[in-house]
């Protein structure tokens, strides 16, 4: 009688384990010995879209990329994405992620490896890239700049900005303790200071110490490398073409929420291959633009230079300086003009073959 009470009290026990209920909230999540719970692999699955951004969700459908595809190691800081900026708002909410078109992406890329190699401690850190309109004109709503600064720091909505096509970049450098160089201002600090065009007058009066621009050259040097084109009024500024060839080519990323960004899928996001990061001139051509030439050698701080970050090179007895370094001839062609409005009327376009002059 005992053996049989036995057998029918394990039946039982062995019925009530087998019948215990799942855990229904996590389905990843099993039993150990030690009774602690661990993780399967299928929980280490790729996001899903329902945790992918509104805003990433729009510029994935317009065709931008994230430029983790392209290097992981560039920092990502987005200053409109909290109230570390001009205007102390949040724009973005909850956004943290470096969207760029195409071509744009391969050549920060290409910048952070130029950095790399000068010093390998050193990383690119991106403070602002693909904005859309409509953030564009709550900033332009937003600035209590003057009518004058404001025209000369933001471009009004109705005018765009290259940030609304993808192809600007706001960025730094940091240590490798993710301390930011010292640039002489901070990101977004709207005066003179900022200014590339006043670095050698700043540094004249004590703004700026000589440290503080050689920080801004090598940022500068990187960036033009990779294809890069700064502005004069702001040092952390920089464009991957001017706006005709982005206005002819890419698409202006109107607004943050789109018709149908909910279909988007994790499925759209893995069909984005990586390319070969390579710079599109397999011929070594760049234009550059000459704005003097000299019988004598000249300082390339001088101010007879107005600010511009100067190359020279000899040619046909005479010292020739040129700015800038143009992959392309519309890019070219777009800072060339803007030269010629800052005095140097006479300024024009020159071709380089792996740094030899082509006639």
């Amino acid at each position: 009688m005992q053996i049989i009470n036995f057998i029918l009290l394990s039946i039982i026990n062995l019925l009530l384990i087998t019948t215990l209920p799942h855990n229904p909230k996590n389905p990843c999540l099993i039993k150990s010995n030690k009774n602690i719970y661990s993780l399967t692999k299928d929980s280490t699955a790729h996001k899903s879209s329902t945790n992918i951004n509104e805003i990433e969700k729009v510029f994935i459908n317009y065709g931008l990329v994230n430029i983790k595809i392209y290097d992981t190691t560039i920092v990502i800081n987005l200053k409109y994405s909290g109230k570390d900026n001009f205007a102390g708002i949040d724009f973005y909410g909850n956004f943290n992620e470096c969207y760029l078109e195409k071509n744009t992406a391969v050549k920060l890329a290409n910048a952070q490896k130029n950095l790399k190699l000068i010093n390998s401690n050193y990383s690119l850190i991106v403070y602002d890239a693909t904005r859309p309109v409509n953030i564009q004109k709550m900033m332009w709503d937003s600035s209590h700049l003057s009518k004058n600064d404001k025209q000369k720091y933001l471009s009004a909505p109705e005018q765009t900005s290259l940030h609304n096509y993808g192809v600007a970049i706001d960025l730094s450098i940091v240590d490798e303790k993710g301390n930011e160089l010292d640039m002489g201002s901070k990101f977004d600090c709207f005066n003179e200071i900022s200014s590339p065009s006043f670095e050698n007058e700043m540094l004249k009066k004590g703004k700026l110490n000589i440290n503080q621009i050689n920080n801004r050259d090598l940022l500068r040097k990187v960036m033009k490398k990779a294809g890069f084109t700064g502005i004069s009024n702001e040092w952390w500024h920089f464009n991957s073409t001017n706006k005709i060839y982005a206005k002819n080519n890419y698409k202006l990323i109107l607004n943050d929420k789109l018709n149908g960004v909910n279909n988007l899928t994790n499925n759209n996001i893995s069909n984005i291959k990586n390319p070969i990061i390579t710079i599109n001139n397999p011929k070594n051509i760049i234009y550059k633009v000459q704005i003097m030439t000299s019988n004598t050698k000249l300082k390339s701080n001088s101010l007879i230079f107005k600010g511009y970050n100067v190359s020279e090179y000899f040619h046909k007895g005479l010292y020739k300086y040129t700015t800038g370094d143009f992959n392309n001839i519309e890019n070219a062609n777009y800072e060339v003009n803007k030269i010629k409005k800052s005095g140097f009327k006479d300024a024009f376009i020159v071709k380089f073959m792996n740094n030899i002059r082509v006639e």
